[in-house]
């Protein structure tokens, strides 16, 4: 039974990476997994996981206790075993070899009809699916198991040091919002959530630094700037010559961030250019027009007349 990329294999895996893979059973009804020219076969030891690339794969009967999703992740994000190299190559060229792997006394097992293979992918990433022979069975990414319960998904996350999430279980999956100020720690989490529950999940999560990037933008004030410091709380600080201007886009952007809660903070003070004198590099006077260019190469021209009205 061939497994591969290519549409000829028994059992297709779009994502698989490395070589066209053969899994064969002999005669005394052992697993062996290997390449399609033989030599080097390794054999498969019930529900034990090994790593192929991006995709992890385990064999063993179907009606037995098959790993969680959770134990092939494990295996996905450790080190792959050595053994798995080829012509001309030292190690497996993905992974840095591991300690040498005992003998293993495979047991005896029944025949195709009644085992199986699962398969997960690293990475972008979908639940474990048990691939039968016989037939093309691309990767799932919805399969996720009906076992997956909401303490699963909180130890998901807090293996992630993400805390102040909001988990709520769905009747047809999971949903997870909240902010967080670990771009690369939340990501990790989004992917180990996908492989555990598939599309079952309904992500909306942000991250902190990501959304004061955003209101920093929408204000679009050079001297005004956002920080998010923790438990959903922005701080919005600096100089401004319309602070209530500030004030009225902070409090529009928090309602654009629904169905997120957060409390932001605006604690801007108004800008008195001319008065400046820090921040001003030339300063021209005639009549009842004033010049100013600021240091940052802002000029400004302030008419004197009635309503003091500034001009730029």
């Amino acid at each position: 039974m061939s497994i591969g990329a290519h549409p000829g294999a028994d059992i297709l895996i779009t994502d698989w990476s490395e070589v066209g893979m053969q899994v064969t059973i002999d005669a005394q009804e052992n697993v062996f997994i290997g390449t399609p020219e033989g030599g080097g076969d390794s054999p498969m030891v019930d529900f034990a996981p090994e790593r192929f690339g991006q995709i992890a794969l385990c064999a063993g009967p179907t009606d037995g206790h098959w790993p969680s999703d959770l134990e092939l992740m494990d295996v996905m994000l450790g080190r792959r075993r050595e053994g798995r190299k080829y012509e001309g190559e030292s190690s497996d060229g993905v992974y840095p070899a591991g300690p040498t792997v005992p003998q293993i006394t495979v047991r005896r097992r029944v025949p195709w009809l009644h085992t199986g293979v699962a398969a997960l992918l690293v990475g972008s990433i979908g639940a474990a699916a048990v691939l039968l022979p016989g037939g093309k069975a691309p990767m799932a990414a919805d399969n996720a198991p009906s076992r997956v319960s909401l303490t699963d998904v909180k130890r998901v996350l807090a293996q992630s040091n993400l805390s102040g999430l909001t988990v709520i279980p769905q009747a047809d999956g999971f949903s997870v919002m909240g902010i967080t100020s670990n771009s690369a720690e939340t990501g990790k989490a989004h992917a180990a959530l996908l492989a555990l529950i598939g599309n079952r999940l309904d992500w909306r999560v942000r991250s902190g630094d990501v959304i004061a990037s955003a209101l920093e933008e929408s204000l679009h004030q050079a001297n005004v700037h956002v920080q998010y410091v923790g438990d959903n709380r922005f701080e919005v600080t600096g100089t401004a010559r319309d602070p209530s201007y500030t004030r009225n886009v902070a409090a529009r952007f928090r309602g654009d961030m629904a169905p997120l809660t957060a409390h932001i903070d605006v604690n801007v003070v108004r800008a008195d250019e001319l008065a400046d004198a820090g921040g001003v590099d030339s300063a021209l006077s005639a009549d009842n027009v004033q010049y100013v260019e600021a240091s940052d190469g802002t000029k400004i021209f302030e008419a004197k007349a009635a309503g003091n009205v500034t001009l730029h």
